[in-house]
């Protein structure tokens, strides 16, 4: 992506850039799938990886992850 190289829909699945690639028609369907599992989480299990994902704009790569794995045992706990 720094390199501003082009790729491909596929490429980017395979890389973990996306997490799956539809058809054009299939798009609002697929949308719809992944706000109904946003939607099922938890309320903490949200809430905490919002915070992780605020604090990665927000601080350096070390402390994301410190954030990440504070989360992810906190919640592992319940």
């Amino acid at each position: 992506m720094l390199l501003g190289d082009e790729f491909s829909a596929s490429q980017a699945l395979a890389w973990g850039l996306v997490g799956e690639v539809v058809e054009s028609e299939a798009q609002e369907a697929a949308a719809w799938r992944t706000c109904e599992r946003l939607a099922a989480l938890a309320p903490e299990v949200a809430r905490r990886f919002k915070k992780v994902l605020n604090e990665i704009g927000l601080a350096s790569f070390e402390r994301a992850i410190t954030l990440e794995n504070e989360a992810q045992r906190s919640l592992g706990a319940r």
